[in-house]
């Protein structure tokens, strides 16, 4: 995926599949997508036991990051179904810190 999101021609043939307006909205929607995909593996490992805490404090920031660009509301809205149930209510969770702190 982030191929996708980096290489102009995989970008163009992701466009055109997905129905995106541009290819600028197809490369960034496959970032999220990689970020997230990545992330909701990391969420299950840590919750296992397996990664170290501080993995899934440096995820957090950055979602909560993510969140307040104006991207970002049209792909979780978008793609949030596409996502384990328990990543998806952290995912919310870090929005709503995000919401309550200062940009």
């Amino acid at each position: 995926i982030m191929n996708i999101a980096t290489d102009e021609h995989l970008g163009k043939i992701y466009t055109e599949l997905k129905n995106f307006e541009s290819e600028e909205l197809g490369r960034r929607h496959a970032f999220y997508q990689s970020f997230f995909r990545l992330y909701e593996l990391q969420h299950i490992l840590n919750k296992q036991g397996l990664l170290e805490e501080n993995m899934s404090t440096s995820y957090a920031l950055i979602i909560r990051w993510f969140s307040r660009t104006q991207w970002f509301t049209e792909y979780w809205s978008n793609a949030q179904k596409e996502f384990n149930p328990d990543f998806r209510n952290y995912v919310e969770d870090q929005i709503t810190i995000a919401s309550t702190q200062k940009k």
